[in-house]
């Protein structure tokens, strides 16, 4: 057993907490590597969702989270197993009520098929979900990592200089701009160049404008003029689990040549929301594309996809994909990478782009240095996991 791997632990943990009290509740995180992780040692959906199945011989009430469309949110009968309350993803360390189960009272929680009770106590109400964008616990920090990763990208080599632009978004009330002006290229452009005005580097704005409209420039005139535009569908995690409508992932669909299946929908959720087997077989996209955030393998994507009876021509035709760049279609500005990718994919009769070469050349044009693709994780504030501000780089040297 890798000496990183604490399994074990968990179950002890796990036998520990039922002596204490059988409905003692247990949240699984699935490991999300960022910063200075090792990206191999993050864990798939697939063998994640499995372990809490053995937790719960012992605790019946281990939850999944970290995991867009997990069923390992919901509430199960100890006894007979029926879903008593679903709930779904909404941010890594968050859930939403969704729905009571099929017999199951909201004053007095019991499992509508058999009467047992989980151990609830009070009334069962839908949350008052109050935030919006980037306000309140973990998306609070990713927006900060966004303003982090332009500021690199455009030159910054201190914590100060990060920080002094963290406290301008915060001061000036910028938050809700950010969330709003990241969805589309020409927002994001603009916060580059305010944010190249915070730190007075506008020349280093300007250059990553550039460098970055030279990257797309390729897709548009290649996609100018195409009348027939693949039905595409972006989840994250799993199949069910879609992008809501206003996402910039669903901006680049339709900059990289595709029509997205996601603006059609009329969802809400943060990132988005599960949907119905249905609704997703009645879009049957021809293009599938994985968040290359909170991921999962294409090949155990589509394999529940079969287990969920969907017969989806994307699946049919093996046209499901996630970016080997993590984070590339979101947050920081190496989406442009996701962005010739998902072009590649939508039209690989038009372009030729090499994911790795992309990789290699934005890195070292930003940063002066390619990072391998196994050194680049979840982050979206650092290039690579081996990457330091220049003033921590001379202190450890000295």
């Amino acid at each position: 057993m890798d000496r990183l791997d604490n399994r074990d632990d968990t179950r002890r943990l796990a036998a520990f907490l039922a002596k204490l009290s059988p409905t003692m509740v247990l949240q699984l995180m699935r490991f999300v590597p960022l910063e200075t992780a090792d990206p191999t040692l993050e864990p798939s959906i697939e063998d994640t969702e499995a372990f809490a199945r053995e937790l719960r011989q012992t605790l019946p009430f281990t939850y999944v989270f970290n995991t867009p469309g997990t069923r390992g949110l919901d509430t199960l009968c100890p006894e007979c197993g029926e879903r008593i309350i679903a709930r779904d993803f909404y941010g890594p360390m968050g859930a939403r009520l969704l729905s009571l189960g099929k017999g199951v009272s909201a004053e007095a929680v019991r499992c509508g098929r058999c009467g047992a009770a989980p151990g609830i106590r009070g009334t069962v109400l839908p949350p008052s979900v109050r935030e919006e964008g980037f306000q309140g616990g973990y998306p609070f920090t990713r927006g900060l990592e966004i303003v982090e990763a332009m500021c690199l990208a455009m030159g910054a080599d201190s914590q100060a200089e990060v920080v002094r632009a963290w406290e301008h978004l915060l001061a000036q009330g910028l938050l809700q701009r950010l969330h709003k002006d990241i969805q589309n290229i020409p927002g994001y452009f603009g916060l580059i160049r305010h944010f190249g005005q915070v730190l007075d580097r506008q020349d280093g704005a300007e250059r990553l404008v550039g460098f970055l409209s030279e990257m797309i420039e390729p897709v548009v005139q290649g996609v100018a003029g195409v009348t027939q535009r693949p039905r595409t569908y972006y989840a994250m995690g799993k199949p069910l689990f879609a992008i809501k409508p206003g996402r910039f992932e669903n901006h680049l669909v339709g900059v990289a040549g595709g029509e997205s299946l996601n603006t059609t929908l009329d969802i809400e959720g943060r990132p988005g929301c599960t949907i119905d087997a249905a609704t997703l077989q009645r879009l049957d996209p021809e293009v599938i594309f994985i968040s290359s955030f909170l991921s999962n393998r294409p090949e155990d994507f589509c394999r529940e996809c079969m287990e969920l009876g969907l017969d989806l021509s994307a699946v049919r035709t093996g046209r499901v994909y996630t970016s080997p760049v993590p984070s590339s279609d979101f947050g920081a500005p190496k989406w442009v990478i996701g962005l010739r990718y998902l072009a590649q994919k939508l039209h690989p009769e038009r372009f030729h782009f090499d994911v790795a070469a992309d990789s290699a050349r934005y890195h070292t044009q930003l940063f002066g240095e390619n990072y391998p693709l196994e050194t680049i994780n979840r982050s979206f504030s650092k290039p690579s996991r081996t990457w330091q501000f220049q003033g921590a780089a001379a202190a450890i040297r000295e």
